[in-house]
């Protein structure tokens, strides 16, 4: 608004730490090159520190201790956090407890397209998803090994751009019958995201190396879908704390396996849980948006997941 002249900061804080970006924007914030009013700050790995990596808790500390320089430095800032954790962890500190806020991480309401797949159907063939872009953190080429000694029928799908594809398409030759996989290595479509949200038994999150929030979460849920993911980090706190599926073990492939069988054989309906519907409605685009100008949001238009 030109008016009130914001500043919006998407932040990955956990690379800053070593990056030209950190440089450049504790220049811009110490020489006071530019105005900072407000800002949505991600913070990542630096809050799940890996307990004997030494670097881990270097980069939380120093982070931590950025951000509560740059609050002290400007009173009047706010920063938005989409990582509860994070939030709750400055509200702590009662000199800046009112700069703080937690932020929602909307679900995408306008992937409800008519599917175009020919669906085989949630309980014929099991069907999961690993969506997003797929890298060493994310887990990915780590649950395509541990599904290589899966006997069941099964369907993978790993659909958004793929780091290390060399590697994963060696992965996949690997695959027999009855599991079948399939590689979608590009920037999905919304409708490419919707036809494959409307076949799929439970979506994928392997995140051993990603401690961060995730739209994935909250847009599985909206399309009521159960979530594996690692039992680490905010997804996996999220997906215990809300009943959303099942989480395993980091590392243990047996414990992946096993969780993954239990998830698809019990094909839960989450949406009937209060707790999902709850999150779902304070991670609305509504809320969303309200909570970042304080205006009511009317001219949002929330369809339901189909």
């Amino acid at each position: 608004e030109n008016k009130n002249n914001y500043e919006c900061l998407h932040l990955h804080l956990d690379k800053l730490l070593y990056s030209n970006r950190m440089f450049l924007l504790k220049k811009a914030i110490l020489l006071h090159k530019f105005p900072i009013i407000g800002g949505i700050w991600i913070g990542n790995n630096f809050v799940y520190p890996r307990k004997y990596y030494v670097k881990d808790w270097i980069k939380k500390i120093l982070t931590i201790g950025f951000i509560l320089i740059v609050l002290i430095r400007w009173r009047k800032m706010k920063i938005y956090f989409l990582n509860e954790d994070i939030f709750s962890f400055l509200q702590k500190f009662p000199f800046i407890k009112n700069q703080v806020h937690l932020c929602p991480d909307p679900f995408q309401n306008h992937l409800s397209y008519p599917p175009t797949f020919i669906s085989n159907g949630k309980n014929e063939f099991p069907t999961i998803l690993f969506l997003g872009y797929h890298n060493q953190r994310k887990g990915t080429e780590w649950a395509l090994r541990a599904l290589l000694k899966w006997k069941d029928p099964l369907r993978i799908i790993v659909g958004g751009l793929i780091e290390n594809s060399s590697e994963i398409n060696k992965i996949c030759a690997k695959f027999r019958y009855p599991v079948q996989i399939t590689l979608m290595d590009w920037r999905l479509s919304n409708q490419e995201i919707s036809d494959l949200y409307s076949i799929a038994s439970a979506v994928i999150m392997p995140y051993i190396r990603f401690g961060g929030s995730s739209g994935l979460f909250v847009n599985s849920l909206y399309r009521n879908i159960p979530v594996l993911a690692a039992d680490w980090g905010i997804i996996g706190k999220r997906t215990k704390d809300l009943s959303a599926g099942r989480t395993f073990i980091p590392d243990s492939e047996e414990d992946f396996r096993k969780n993954l069988k239990l998830l698809i054989s019990q094909n839960t309906e989450i949406q009937n849980n209060p707790a999902v519907k709850q999150f779902l409605h304070n991670n609305s685009p509504k809320m969303f948006y309200q909570t970042l100008t304080g205006k009511k949001a009317e001219w949002i238009i929330e369809k339901t997941a189909s």
